[in-house]
């Protein structure tokens, strides 16, 4: 059982949030026992796991969004973002069957109603009216980008590792924003947020 809320996020968690996110760490806990949903290593930081989550809930509060999360897996960010921001729509998708089980599952125990869980490959099939798009632990920032193929339009949230810089570097040879930024935290990880996003213009050579 968790005593303080696991992501460390705000100064006023409810006690309606601090159950669910209980409930919630339950549920990967309960899954992994029976169904392998986790690393061992992500087993034993579990607490470090949500806790690294807070700077998607902190960046991602305001007005009503609609959000499309790639890559689910576990639920992190994703479920923490429903939990914390009751107002925003969180799409999940999740092409592995085992693990959009899993996040079915949540949504129905927690009763998150404004999360929905799409069992496709993000290339297949990506719901309309989305804002944001967000990610963790999914894959290069260049495969992002051309799986979810966003418009000027949108905005992306992005968690990367220490590689982050030299990914925004490849990156910009084929893509162009109106905003681009790296966010570090305390360990040594990244949020990448972006907006605006273009594909560039190859110029040509005679």
């Amino acid at each position: 059982m968790i005593q303080t809320p696991p992501s460390n996020i705000g100064t006023d968690v409810s006690r309606e949030t601090l159950s669910a996110l209980n409930a919630f760490t339950d549920l990967i806990l309960e899954w992994d026992a029976k169904h392998a949903l986790i690393s061992i290593a992500q087993r034993e930081n579990l607490h470090a796991q949500f806790h690294n989550c807070r700077g998607f809930v902190d960046f991602l509060h305001g007005n009503t969004l609609h959000l499309a999360d790639i890559g689910s897996g576990n639920g992190l960010p994703a479920v923490l973002i429903a939990l914390h921001h009751p107002r925003h729509r969180v799409t999940l998708i999740e092409a592995n069957n085992k693990k959009a089980a899993f996040l079915h599952t949540v949504r129905q125990r927690l009763r998150l109603n404004t999360l929905s869980v799409l069992a496709e490959r993000a290339e297949k099939s990506l719901p309309a009216g989305i804002h944001f798009f967000t990610a963790k632990a999914f894959a290069s920032l260049e495969k992002f980008m051309s799986i979810v193929r966003p418009k000027e339009a949108h905005s992306l949230l992005l968690a990367k590792g220490t590689e982050a810089g030299a990914e925004i570097r490849d990156l910009k040879r084929t893509w162009t924003f109106t905003q681009l930024e790296l966010i570090p935290d305390e360990t040594g990880s990244f949020l990448v947020w972006a907006r605006g996003s273009n594909r560039a213009t190859q110029q040509k050579h005679y």
